[in-house]
């Protein structure tokens, strides 16, 4: 018999037994105070007037930055939108940072971010194209709206959908497996990732 004890899985919720969504959030950026807005903290996002806020909603803490639509979320995607990386790294960047140990602590983050860049695009270009191939809401895609308390059939009447493929000006993006990624479709024809 093999003794020992069983090696953890890295996954959000195995983290959240160890640490809070508070101390992620205070870790990666220590100026917050919960619940007031301050400059955002997001690369490359000059935030003249506060637009950056960490608040709760239903239990648990999520940020939104009014000057950016694109990052909001909870204390993962906050993770992933400071850092430029995935989700599993995101995780993996989490880990490190506090010791938890359930994983080898990355020794440089930058060497394991996805392999993700954008797509080149020319001045000229007006618009990009992009392309989704849609699937049926998986499990972990209902869980995620379900603590937004939004069903399956709203979420479709309002044109927000999973994917399963993403292409940006014909380039495919590897999407990684554990992330769940949609879209909204706009009533002037155009998608948000």
């Amino acid at each position: 018999m093999i003794k020992g004890s069983k090696k953890e899985k890295l996954t959000k919720e195995t983290i959240l037994k160890k640490i809070s969504e508070y101390d992620i959030y205070k870790q990666f950026s220590p100026k917050f105070k919960l619940g007031k807005k301050f400059s955002s903290p997001m690369p490359g996002r000059k935030d003249d007037t506060p637009s950056f806020i960490i608040t709760t909603k239903f239990g648990n803490l999520y940020h939104c930055d009014y000057g950016d639509s694109k990052y909001y979320g909870g204390c993962v995607d906050f993770v992933m939108q400071l850092r430029s990386c995935d989700y599993m790294t995101a995780l993996r960047l989490i880990d490190t940072e506090f010791g938890l140990g359930i994983q080898a602590p990355l020794k440089d983050w930058k060497a394991t971010v996805s392999s993700y860049t954008q797509p080149e695009i020319k001045e000229n270009e007006q618009e990009i194209h992009i392309e989704c191939h849609y699937r049926k809401f998986t499990v972990g895609a209902h869980k995620y709206w379900n603590a937004y308390h939004l069903s399956e059939d709203y979420l479709k009447a309002q044109k927000v959908f999973q994917v399963k493929q993403l292409f940006i000006a014909r380039q495919r993006i590897i999407l990684p497996f554990e992330e769940i990624v949609f879209a909204y479709l706009t009533d002037d024809g155009y998608k948000k990732i």
